[in-house]
């Protein structure tokens, strides 16, 4: 229990977190080809581990990231997955640390340290209190970084309204984080759930086929995984959508 392989974690490893075990699930999925359902390559550690208590881990770790970086480009991804996070009753999104564009092990063994950290932030106790929910262990999700030239959320249902006929997509140039943090305001798409865009005219940064694509993948997604989803995802300069996360739309 130090290091797994997303696409070997399975239904026994609830240690690696809600974020990582729904990623999994992604990557297992039988989705049709033309979905274009991604996930980037990744792995998860258990967070309890340090460099002074377990060298053993962050040799399984170094082994791991020197793996990732050769098949996949030098920059990564950090993400909390807490055991509980990205649940049906709490979500914790912004709760936890995420880095992103880490390049190096030294730059790695500081993200991991302060995605750790943040599990005991006033921040994070707080919510934790609010939702009367108590969480003590998190996994910690490291992946191929997403060059994005455009990110966003989709909700498979939107969620202000409860409006189950309408899907809800916010896009924003760039990376995710900004928009996850409020720092920017997005396009919004709504979309009708039962046939898709209409065609008309839409707002950058996306394209009408783009937002097929997201309606496409979204019901998908919402499908299999048995309930509505909230799904970031990164679309590259080659125009591939990658799945970075989905759970359960805990609003609803």
């Amino acid at each position: 229990k130090m290091i797994k392989w997303l696409k070997d974690i399975t239904d026994d490893d609830r240690w690696v977190g809600g974020k990582a075990y729904n990623l999994a699930k992604l990557m297992r999925a039988n989705f049709p080809e033309y979905l274009g359902i991604n996930v980037p390559n990744g792995f998860v550690m258990a967070g309890e581990h340090n460099r002074e208590t377990c060298s053993d881990a962050y040799l399984a770790l170094l082994i791991a990231h020197i793996e990732l970086t050769d098949a996949g480009g030098p920059r990564l991804a950090v993400r909390s997955s807490a055991v509980g996070e990205d649940g049906e009753e709490a979500s914790f999104a912004g709760q936890y640390h995420t880095s992103l564009n880490v390049l190096g092990w030294d730059a790695l063994t500081a993200a991991i340290k302060e995605c750790q950290d943040s599990l005991t932030t006033a921040r994070a106790d707080a919510y934790q209190q609010h939702h009367d929910v108590q969480v003590n262990e998190m996994g910690i999700v490291i992946q191929q970084m997403v060059d994005a030239v455009a990110a966003g959320v989709t909700f498979t249902v939107e969620p202000v309204e409860s409006d189950y006929e309408t899907m809800c997509i916010e896009a924003i140039r760039g990376l995710g984080d900004a928009l996850v943090s409020g720092e920017t305001t997005p396009s919004t798409y709504m979309v009708n759930r039962a046939t898709g865009p209409d065609g008309s005219d839409i707002p950058e940064p996306l394209s009408v086929d783009q937002v097929t694509q997201l309606w496409r993948q979204g019901m998908a997604i919402e499908e299999y995984m048995g309930k509505p989803q909230d799904i970031e995802w990164a679309i590259d300069g080659g125009g591939t959508i990658y799945v970075v996360q989905s759970r359960p739309i805990t609003t609803l």
